[in-house]
């Protein structure tokens, strides 16, 4: 919604536990069943290559690297990923899972 709003987003699409692969643990799931417009289910990886091609069209800016500190303590916020560090006026923070 921000990139079809034209706030300009960034993406940090972050690793996976020692650098395995961007994009986190869903990535080598499976079998994702509960995801809403899937009634059959989808593999992880097809999900997550649908949910980045539909970033990409609405020109998100992806950073294949990970978020290493948010500094929130005044604005704008600053996000220091492994080789960028990125100022923004709002930071939305989707963890995963660890």
């Amino acid at each position: 919604y921000t990139a079809r709003a034209e706030m300009s987003p960034i993406l940090f699409e972050g690793f996976m536990a020692n650098g395995i692969a961007a994009g986190g643990q869903l990535t080598t799931t499976s079998e994702v069943e509960n995801f809403p417009g899937f009634p059959e289910g989808i593999h992880g990886a097809e999900l997550c290559d649908r949910l980045r091609e539909q970033s990409l069209r609405f020109h998100t800016k992806i950073l294949t690297e990970t978020v290493q500190r948010v500094d929130m303590s005044r604005r704008p916020f600053t996000i220091f990923g492994d080789n960028t560090v990125v100022e923004a006026a709002t930071v939305i923070i989707a963890t995963g899972a660890v």
